[in-house]
């Protein structure tokens, strides 16, 4: 269990996206297989914390106003979780 999952589960969400914001700095340009399981494990909860999930929504109807701009998994994921 990472420290964003414990501070999420104690309902400390800031704290929980501070520290994936964190690791996904840490983890930039890195290829290991901790650490997409570690992006598989944070891209599954983020849709659980209703503030990411609005934030999701606003991108999702944003993107299909502009189908030219794509945005990668793992920057969705740091923009949604800077959102909160």
């Amino acid at each position: 269990m990472d420290l964003g999952q414990v501070q999420l589960k104690r309902g400390n969400t800031a704290e929980a996206l501070a520290s994936w914001n964190e690791f996904l700095d840490c983890a930039d340009g890195v290829q290991s297989v901790c650490i997409n399981d570690a992006l598989g494990n944070i891209t599954a909860r983020l849709p659980l914390i209703p503030e990411i999930l609005a934030a999701a929504q606003r991108q999702i109807r944003d993107q299909a106003r502009e189908p030219e701009e794509r945005i990668t998994p793992t920057a969705a994921a740091r923009q949604m979780g800077r959102t909160a």
